[in-house]
C-alpha cells in the first residue's frame, strides 16, 4: 500500500478508481463485467435466508 493516497485523475495510475454511484450498483456491476452475477445472486440469496433479511 502506498502512502500518497489515491491518485484520482493522474495519468500515471493505474490502479484507483471511484464509482460514483451506490455501493450495491458498483459491486452489481463489477459482477456483471466478471461475469459473476449468477455467484453474487446466490450469495445475496444465502444471506437474505441467513439474516432474514428483505429482498430488495
Amino acid at each position: 500500500m502506498g502512502i500518497q493516497g489515491l491518485c484520482y485523475g493522474q495519468k500515471e495510475n493505474r490502479r484507483d478508481v471511484f464509482w460514483s454511484g451506490s455501493c450495491d450498483d458498483g459491486c452489481r456491476r463489477l459482477a456483471e463485467l466478471l461475469d459473476w452475477e449468477h455467484e453474487l445472486d446466490q450469495l445475496v440469496q444465502e444471506c437474505e435466508v441467513k439474516f432474514k433479511v428483505k429482498p430488495k
